[in-house]
């Protein structure tokens, strides 16, 4: 049986500014082979109704919800201060 663990989130802490995951790691589209990240951003919750950009997609008016799986991503951009719960790995 499956065992519920909890994963260490943070919060954004600033309002507006987006929010990356590190630098992209070997790898181009010029060369054809695909990039590859150092790391992904990965949102675990939403905890305020607002607007939000991941990876460039306007959602709007959408939360407080949170993901049985995370959202994997490598930016996005909040609203509002402590609107999204996230990690990097």
């Amino acid at each position: 049986m499956a065992t519920v663990h909890s994963i260490p989130s943070q919060l954004n802490t600033d309002a507006t500014a987006p929010v990356t995951a590190s630098a992209a790691a070997a790898g181009s589209w010029q060369s054809g082979e695909l990039p590859r990240r150092a790391s992904y951003l990965y949102i675990t919750a939403l905890l305020s109704a607002n607007d939000i950009t991941i990876d460039g997609l306007d959602c709007t008016n959408i939360g407080p919800i949170g993901f049985s799986s995370p959202i994997q991503c490598t930016s996005f951009t909040p609203v509002a201060v402590g609107q999204v719960a996230y990690y990097e790995q």
